[in-house]
């Protein structure tokens, strides 16, 4: 019986490792095909791009009526096909020279996509509704953050120590000398009040209610 011989068998499992690797990297790279159905997709053309963010990462296919709806078939990169979540908005946007769909994951955890897969898309105006209210979570967020910051620095701290001390040895000596030393105080209060509302009207907010409940509980002698 004929033998191969070493050298032979050896290109030969090379060629077969090649193959396999060729084979995987072919199929990571397979492109990713879903229908949306939209209601009225009027100023969509057949080549348009899809976008994820501000990345370009695919195009429209096919467009045809179906069942009252309109069913835009697009074509992802293979590199971005697994980025489509289930859980993902599709909508129609920009105007009749440069419209494209804009697809936007509302759960990057859950399950990728299936190629094949057909989903509802959204209109223009719910677009814009949760970019709104992504903007006002950022802005709440924000404003929690700086709050934060505010009451745990050093100058809150100070602050609050040596105005609670002012008023306890002023209240001691009595109501006259307590009198006497409210308006000083009231303007050192005034004037970290104005660089909390440089920070937010939040943490301005808050400061104003400390700032009040320590004179009220001054002037009643408590």
């Amino acid at each position: 019986m004929y033998k191969l011989k070493p050298i032979l068998k050896g290109a030969m499992f090379w060629f077969v490792i090649l193959i396999i690797a060729l084979s995987t990297a072919s199929c990571g790279f397979k492109r990713a095909n879903f229908t949306i159905l939209f209601k009225d997709a009027s100023n969509l053309k057949k080549g348009a791009p899809v976008f994820l963010n501000e990345t370009e990462i695919g195009k429209v296919t096919r467009i045809k009526l179906q069942d009252g709806e309109t069913a835009v078939r697009v074509q992802i990169s293979g590199e971005y096909k697994d980025r489509i979540k289930e859980k993902s908005s599709f909508y129609i946007l920009g105007s009749e020279d440069g419209t494209h769909i804009q697809v936007m994951v509302l759960d990057e955890s859950s399950p990728s996509l299936k190629s094949g897969s057909t989903v509802k898309g959204s209109s223009k105006s719910e677009y814009w509704m949760r970019k709104g209210t992504e903007k006002a979570k950022g802005w709440i967020k924000k404003g929690i953050e700086k709050t934060q910051e505010f009451f745990e620095s050093d100058e809150w701290k100070e602050f609050k120590d040596k105005m609670k001390k002012k008023l306890k040895n002023a209240t001691k000596k009595g109501e006259e000398e307590l009198k006497k030393q409210l308006p000083e105080l009231k303007e050192e209060a005034k004037e970290l009040y104005q660089r909390a509302k440089e920070q937010s009207p939040e943490v301005a907010a808050r400061a104003k209610v400390y700032i009040d409940s320590l004179f009220k509980e001054a002037e009643k002698g408590e």
